[in-house]
């Protein structure tokens, strides 16, 4: 039997347009297990970074090798970010 786990989260970046503040509410899909350790230290190393939230996105799915689902608002506009991993 296959197992789903489902890792939800919040995280912080920069705008590399503006450099505002950028929050998101992030979802790892996996198949396998991801320490909430490793993903804290993500969080971490992500907090101040100026990054596009499509590329972190992708930086979240080759990292964790899961799938990624990223939500953040830019400028009053949602915008939502899939990046499917091997387990998807």
């Amino acid at each position: 039997m296959k197992t789903k786990n489902v890792y939800e989260f919040k995280l912080t970046s920069r705008c590399p347009v503006d450099n505002r503040q950028d929050n998101y509410a992030a979802s790892l899909i996996s198949e396998t297990m991801i320490q909430a350790e490793d993903i804290v230290a993500f969080c971490d190393e992500s907090e101040m970074v100026p990054i596009f939230q499509e590329d972190l996105a992708t930086r979240m799915q080759i990292r964790f090798q899961a799938s990624v689902h990223l939500v953040g608002w830019h400028n009053g506009i949602k915008v939502t970010c899939s990046a499917d991993g091997e387990d998807s």
